[in-house]
């Protein structure tokens, strides 16, 4: 009878053992591969996505961009102040008057030091909060006087860039990232957007958020 079971049977086993194969429960398909996931400065509905599109708007405008002549300004500040509108930030600080034109750096940057709407943050905050989708802006005082023009020095300001990769930038060093509209407009570490590393740059974000 053995002889019957082992001919009939597959695999050398019996006919009992081939049905138990049959209806034994099948181990569970591998889960599919998982899309990989789009940054929330990528998706234009995040806080991030809108203050990455501001950033984007500004530095991409042609009106932004610096002559080339020394002397001739440039346009960090208008960048800065359409992009905190942009977000619905807070502006008082940052117009001579309620609807005026924007403070230059170098003025903005006294008013921001007392300001009732704005609060000095480090660094790391800056970019951490920037990874919020709060617009926080950079400033960079450069008093006296261009001894070859005689006009008064331009300061600088910027606006912190959302990390697609939020933690990258603070590994590798380099936060925080910012959106640059001076006289290059690019995405770049805040340290080459002020190279003038012998006077202090000084972060600052909205107190209500």
């Amino acid at each position: 009878m053995d002889d019957i079971y082992n001919q009939n049977g597959s695999g050398g086993g019996s006919w009992l053992d081939d049905m138990l194969d049959i209806f034994s429960p099948q181990p569970p398909s591998p889960p599919s591969p998982k899309a990989p996931s789009v940054p929330d400065a990528k998706l234009p509905w995040t806080p991030q996505g809108k203050l990455t599109q501001a950033q984007d708007a500004v530095r991409q405008n042609d009106a932004y961009q610096w002559s080339g002549n020394e002397g001739d300004p440039t346009f960090c500040n208008v960048a800065t102040g359409e992009t905190i509108k942009a977000i619905g930030g807070p502006l008082d600080d940052l117009r001579y008057s309620p609807g005026g034109n924007y403070r230059v750096a170098n003025d903005a940057a006294n008013k921001l030091q007392g300001s009732k709407d704005w609060q000095q943050v480090s660094p790391t905050e800056a970019q951490d909060l920037a990874n919020q989708g709060v617009g926080v802006i950079g400033v960079q005082r450069n008093p006296g006087t261009n001894p070859r023009t005689g006009m008064p020095n331009h300061g600088h300001m910027v606006t912190v860039r959302p990390e697609d990769h939020p933690g990258l930038a603070e590994m590798q060093g380099e936060a925080p990232i910012v959106n640059n509209v001076g006289a290059r407009r690019n995405v770049v570490p805040a340290d080459q957007a002020f190279p003038d590393g012998t006077r202090p740059v000084r972060y600052y974000a909205p107190k209500q958020r």
